[in-house]
């Protein structure tokens, strides 16, 4: 009788809208023009929720392997606290949060002699960290918004105007990716349910709806004086 191998059952899909949601959120994030390249405390703080959403789409697949440690996140976090130490701090808990998934990452399985090939642990890794990175990136997106409004208005020139609608327009997103995630929190136990995916998959087509309807401009820079 040949091998038989019992698959994982950590290897099946937690939730596939769940990629979907942060990949959304992200090119969202990720939006240049609401932000002067000289403001680097808030490019910092963009590049930090980028990179907790891009891990957070990979634990849809509950076998997937976490690249991302601290390292990255202790120099964003320093980067974004020089101007704005509430969103350093918040920075720092992501990039715990997302170690702690790093090193939860499932291991090879060993060569075993015997016919049968034992089913892996369960993986918790997902709801794990959509719970201690809740609060931390709440509280960035709302660090970020604060800062987008506190700058100083685009330099005078014929973007001014498309500028300034870019920085509105972004803002009135970054709410709504808060409360998505703090949808994703309150259903943590929850989110293999389909009525998550739907929900999440809705948010995904309207974020990129949104995205499209932002101004096409360049990065701003800042007036002077």
């Amino acid at each position: 009788m040949g091998s038989i191998a019992f698959l994982a059952g950590c290897s099946l899909p937690a939730n596939p809208g769940i990629t979907d949601w942060a990949n959304a959120a992200s090119l969202i994030v990720a939006y240049p023009a609401a932000v002067p390249p000289e403001a680097t405390g808030l490019r910092a703080q963009q590049q930090a929720v980028v990179a907790y959403l891009f891990d957070l789409g990979l634990l849809d697949r509950r076998s997937a392997v976490i690249g991302q440690d601290s390292a990255p996140f202790e120099i964003l976090a320093a980067t974004a606290g020089a101007s704005d130490p509430t969103a350093g701090a918040a920075i720092a808990q992501l990039g715990v949060a997302l170690a702690t998934a790093q090193a939860g990452n499932p291991r090879p399985l060993a060569a075993q002699s015997g016919p049968f090939m034992l089913e892996t642990p369960e993986d918790w890794r997902l709801e794990a960290l959509v719970r201690a990175g809740d609060a931390p990136l709440r509280q960035l997106l709302g660090q970020l918004d604060q800062g987008i409004a506190a700058l100083p208005p685009p330099s005078p020139g014929p973007e001014a105007e498309l500028h300034a609608a870019a920085r509105l327009g972004y803002r009135s997103l970054l709410p709504r990716i808060a409360a998505v995630h703090a949808l994703l929190r309150a259903r943590s136990r929850h989110l293999d349910q389909e009525a998550v995916g739907r929900r999440l998959r809705a948010e995904a087509t309207e974020l990129r709806r949104a995205f499209a309807r932002l101004p096409t401009a360049t990065p701003p820079a800042a007036a002077r004086g």
